[in-house]
């Protein structure tokens, strides 16, 4: 396990604060979806999928600096995968009753218990 550099913290800080983000999304979309949602949550939900996006281009360098120190980060793609897979499957749902349900129960969930897994993992980096 090798020390980790400064521009490393750095990245590992920026990606736990879009998963913030992200979570302030989902609260958001949680609470105001209904019959007739504003038109804030398409685009909030357009910011959503393009942070999964940057996410999703970030774990390489991730799985890198995990490596160097010892982690195996392929686990946490497996999760991510698994949470972006469920989104897919929300996205193909027709009716807004349907998709309200399924965005409190299954997809924010995963998304949740997802960031809960890898901020446990990123927390000793990013804490200093």
């Amino acid at each position: 396990m090798s020390a980790i550099k400064e521009e490393d913290l750095y990245f590992l800080r920026q990606y736990n604060y879009l998963l913030e983000v992200m979570q302030e999304g989902f609260d958001y979309l949680e609470e105001k979806w209904g019959p007739m949602p504003p038109v804030e949550t398409q685009r909030v939900l357009t910011d959503i999928i393009h942070s999964f996006q940057q996410l999703n281009q970030s774990h390489k360098q991730i799985k890198d600096i995990m490596k160097s120190q010892g982690i195996e980060f392929s686990p946490y793609i497996d999760d991510f995968e698994s949470v972006i897979n469920e989104l897919f499957q929300w996205m193909e749902i027709e009716t807004n009753h349907e998709k309200e349900n399924a965005l409190v129960q299954r997809v924010i969930p995963k998304f949740s218990d997802w960031r809960q897994s890898i901020g446990s993992l990123l927390q000793p980096y990013i804490s200093h």
